[in-house]
Parts: structure tokens; sequence; C-alpha cells
């Protein structure tokens, strides 16, 4: 996400942690090769993982409000288009390559694994399917894994300008908390048991739109609450309450870790949304260190992180079990672990500066020229009308 107001720089930082989480959950991939025995317990990082995309669907719903409410209070088809547009440019041509990248890296590890060539892609439907951004409609499947939060939040992307009419009628910050926490809480109470259903469709299908729909629309009514309040918006309470809401979180992953079988710990929901709130408007400690810019760079990055380190993982993983690397005495494997997390660094980087950036900016440059010509047309029109 890219930064929308100097006050809210950190709201970018913060993206770099949770993706950070996301990639070391998948990282497992490469050290389930080169260090099996470190991995005693995966319920704590999974557990994370998933959690950390619920924040990013709150913080999408915050961060989008901020940015795109003033101007859709009506609903408008310009407004509507221009803001489809920019999300668009956001998220589609990273999204797009990586499609292409994985069929790619599906014949190659094919052809390294010495196995037949199958439709290891779904078949072309599916292809399209996913590179229109419908992989999470059935009866299509995810080419690239992560991509499944992508998917559904296209979903929130469309139903945000008719969300925007509603969000705009609330002018009490209290109001605003409360729907928000009873969304959260909803979602809590809906999500959990349904999670744990053995009914494919649900966890493939329905799990998903269940989990931006309360995330995104919990986090935008979160920023018209935050927005209301006429005071406190910024400060360094802020910063004590993002660092109870971290643990308070992960106290809560650490005992539903422990208790057993795998489950989503959705008593963190509540707290997930309030850490929003308070990276928005941390000033102290925490809010110097999110807004950074080391930390806000990798905030810039964390979109193509998120997106390509699955395929450098897995592309990882098979190279490795190829050549035998578990085999590899333990300095040659601490190396190689180095290697991959440098691996993941940098396809990320070239994927923002090679793909995301240049086609974003292009795509709103285009959109900024048309809204240009739309704006000149309507004068010449106007003034030609008073003429007449």
């Amino acid at each position: 996400m890219t930064v929308i107001e100097n006050e809210l720089r950190s709201l970018v930082g913060v993206r770099a942690f949770a993706a950070g989480l996301v990639v070391f959950w998948h990282f497992h991939l490469v050290l389930l090769v080169l260090a099996p025995g470190v991995l005693l317990s995966l319920q704590v990082p999974a557990i994370a993982a998933i959690l950390a995309v619920d924040f990013f669907f709150m913080l999408s719903g915050f961060i989008i409000t901020e940015r795109y409410l003033d101007s859709m209070t009506k609903l408008s088809w310009e407004e509507t288009r221009h803001f489809y547009t920019l999300r668009f440019a956001r998220i589609w041509p990273v999204h797009a390559a990586l499609v292409l990248a994985f069929i790619v890296y599906n014949q190659v590890a094919l052809s390294l694994l010495e196995e037949e060539a199958g439709s290891t892609t779904g078949g072309w439907t599916n292809v399209a399917m996913n590179v229109l951004m419908l992989h999470e409609v059935p009866p299509a499947s995810r080419i690239n894994p992560p991509s499944w939060s992508i998917g559904v939040e296209v979903g929130a992307y469309l139903m945000f300008p008719l969300l925007a009419l509603v969000l705009a009628r609330f002018r009490s910050a209290t109001y605003a908390f409360g729907t928000a926490a009873i969304v959260l809480v909803a979602g809590a109470l809906i999500y959990g048991p349904l999670y744990h259903q053995q009914n494919l469709f649900v966890a493939v299908y329905g799990s998903p739109w269940m989990r931006v729909v309360f995330g995104f629309v919990a986090g935008a009514f979160l920023n018209v609450g935050w927005r209301a309040l006429r005071s406190g918006r910024f400060g360094r309470g802020w910063d004590v309450t993002a660092v109870a809401a971290v643990v308070v979180i992960f106290t809560t992953i650490v005992v539903v870790a422990w208790s057993g079988p795998l489950v989503i710990p959705v008593a963190a929901y509540p707290f997930l949304g309030l850490l929003v709130l308070a990276c928005a408007g941390a000033t102290g400690v925490v809010g110097r260190l999110l807004s950074s810019g080391p930390v806000e760079w990798c905030g810039r990055l964390s979109y193509s992180v998120y997106m390509t380190h699955y395929l450098v993982v897995i592309a990882l993983q098979t190279v490795f079990m190829h050549i035998g690397a578990d085999d590899f005495s333990l300095p040659a494997r601490l190396l190689l672990i180095g290697l991959s997390i440098l691996a993941v660094a940098v396809t990320s980087v070239v994927s923002y500066y090679v793909v995301e950036e240049p086609s974003r900016q292009w795509i709103r440059t285009w959109e900024h020229r048309r809204r240009q010509r739309r704006s000149a047309a309507t004068t010449l029109d106007t003034e030609g009308g008073r003429d007449a």
C-alpha cells in the first residue's frame, strides 16, 4: 500500500511485519529439508500467519476508507470507475505475472523431477479465471496459493462503493466503533465454528469470503470512528495500546497452539482491529519505528513479498530435494538457508521495481490523463451550453 498521508506512514510500515509472518510460516517448507530438527512445533507460526492475513483485511478496509470515502459519499459511476482502476493498478500486474511464473515453474519442475507433463494448473479455463482474479469462485482453484486473499479482496473492492454510502452516514465515533466491534464479534462467532467443519466446499470457497467480509468491513468502520474522534486521534497512548494488543494476540496464539489441534483464535479478532487503530495513531516509539525509512520501504515491498515468496520457497525446496541438500554438512545447510532468505528478498525487490511500481504508475498516469480529458470535455460542454 502506498503512503496515504504523512501521519499514516506507520500503516505502511506495519504491513512489513504482517507479510513477514506469512513468509516465516511458508519458509518451513525449506526448513523441512535443511533443518527439520528446528521445527518442534508448527502451530504458533501457522496461527500467526493466519491472523496476519485477517489483519491485512482489516488494514485494507481502514486505509481504503481513509483514501476514498470522501470522494464516494454519493454513488457516481465516474468515481467508482476511478476507484476500480486504481485498485486494479495496485494488485493485478503482480498477480498476473505470478500466474505466468507459476506456469513456467510447474513445467520446469516436472522436467527436473523427470515426471510426465500433466495439467498442473487445472487447465486453460482455470488459468483464465486466475488471470481475471476469479480464482476464488467455483470451480476455479488458485495457481499461486497466497493469491487466495487477493481473489476475495477483489470482492471487497467491488462492494466498497455501496459500503461507502453506508459509512458516510456515520458521524459518531461511538456508533462507528460499536458497529466495528459487532462485525468483529459476529465474524468470530460465525467463522470460528465453520473453520472446523469437514465440508470441503465451505473450507475452500466459503471461509475466505467470510474472512474478507468481516475483516474489511470492520476495518472500514474503524476508520470512520477514528476520523470522527474530536481529539486523541494521535498520541503516545496509542503506542501503549499497540504493544498491549500485540501481547494479547500472541498470548492467545500460544495458548491455542498448546491446547492441541490447530484452531483459529477468533478471540484475537477484536485485538487485531485495536492494533490497526493503534498503529494509525501511534506517535511514540511504535509510531516512529513503523514510519521509519527502512520499515516503510519494507512495507512498500510487502505486496510483492507476499505474492512472490511462495514460488521462491517451493522452487528452492524442489531444488534442495533434487540435489539431496538434507545430507549436506551443517555449515553448508546454514549457508543455503541464508541464501534462501536472500532469494526471497531479492525476488521481492525485483518484482516491486520491475513489475509492481512501473505498471501501477503507468496505469495511474493513464487514468489521470483520462480524467483530465473528461473534465476538459465537460467544461467545454458547459461553456457551449451557456453560449447557446
